[in-house]
């Protein structure tokens, strides 16, 4: 896969890039605390005080007939403009990287084999 492989179709597909997460630095107690609040702590393996705690999608994403769309793409953040799923997905330092790189893998996988629409 890419970098001219990411187009319209794929970027409606998973909704990963509409994800939001934030780093957390905090003790076995701190990170107790979030699990026990609802949130999801994924340790890093190297320092066991920092994870990452993802909170959902953004407000802005909108999920219509198995597609992920952002009700406000043409006035975007520029975060989100420099969004490179292919970039994140095989360079992530998080412990689960592999399994995002394999999803999108795999939705590019089922894209060549339709006919893309841009």
């Amino acid at each position: 896969m890419e970098y001219k492989d990411i187009n319209s179709d794929l970027c409606t597909i998973c909704g990963e890039c509409c994800k939001i997460s934030f780093t957390v630095q905090g003790d076995k107690r701190y990170f107790a605390f979030l699990e026990r609040v609802g949130y999801e702590v994924i340790k890093d393996e190297i320092d066991e005080n920092i994870g990452l705690v993802e909170i959902g999608y953004c407000k802005h994403m909108e999920q219509v007939e198995n597609k992920f769309i952002c009700k406000i793409y043409d006035d975007r953040p520029e975060l989100c403009k420099d969004y490179n799923c292919l970039a994140w997905a095989s360079y992530s330092n998080r412990k689960d990287k592999s399994k995002y790189l394999a999803r999108a893998l795999e939705i590019h996988s089922k894209l060549v084999k339709q006919p893309h629409t841009n």
